[in-house]
């Protein structure tokens, strides 16, 4: 979920579990939306990144679960000036997991000063002009990136032969549907990460029974 918009830090601050307002630009966390007697509705996480001067934040989930988020956020936009859009299909989303994959993104795309591979969790980049995205978000315990391509630039297949080519001569793997989500899959619950529906169908869960409030809540 992509949101822009003069009040969105306020907006999203207000309706998440994690710090928003205080994040720079580049950083992120992790956070859940819960109801008001605190059931845990959705994790996620949550990114800055402004754009021409502007914030913008970008909630990362699994995709069958953004419609429902987006709608829970739209049900109380009122009359903040806040504009929320679903661009899950707007962007090619390359995972890279694993220990090498720190090294393979600065292999990838180097940049003077901290390395795109030494970037703390959930911190957000730039990588490509066209808007494509770096985001350090493991998806399976390990060190893990998350790389956003847009589908409308002409650039974009050059860009996946160059991630294949060179993450294959790094000894990754690069794994299709249905290998990969059962690869994933496994990798989280080896990793105890918790994901919706799959953990918390038909109960009723509280934030602190998943293990994750140290990590998802700002209680300042």
């Amino acid at each position: 979920i992509q949101a822009s918009g003069p009040d969105v830090l306020s907006f999203i601050h207000s309706q998440v579990t994690n710090e928003v307002e205080g994040l720079e630009s580049g950083q992120g966390n992790y956070s859940a939306r819960v109801t008001l007697q605190g059931k845990l509705v959705e994790l996620f996480s949550v990114h800055r990144l402004d754009a021409n001067g502007q914030p913008e934040i970008w909630m990362i989930l699994e995709r069958d679960r953004v419609a429902s988020l987006l709608a829970e956020l739209e049900v109380v936009l009122f009359a903040d000036d806040v504009q929320l859009a679903d661009v899950s299909e707007n962007y090619y989303w390359w995972a890279l997991e694993g220990g090498a994959a720190p090294a393979l993104v600065d292999q990838l795309w180097p940049e003077e000063g901290e390395p795109f591979g030494g970037e703390p969790n959930f911190s957000i980049r730039s990588i490509e002009p066209g808007r494509a995205l770096g985001i350090c978000r493991s998806l399976g315990g390990d060190p893990g990136f998350l790389i956003a391509l847009p589908v409308d630039d002409a650039e974009t297949p050059a860009l996946e032969e160059k991630i294949q080519v060179e993450g294959r001569a790094a000894g990754l793997l690069v794994l299709e549907e249905p290998q990969r989500s059962s690869v994933l899959e496994t990798l989280r619950i080896e990793a105890g990460l918790v994901r919706m529906d799959p953990d918390t169908r038909g109960r009723k869960r509280v934030l602190p029974e998943t293990g994750l409030e140290q990590h998802a809540v700002s209680y300042t």
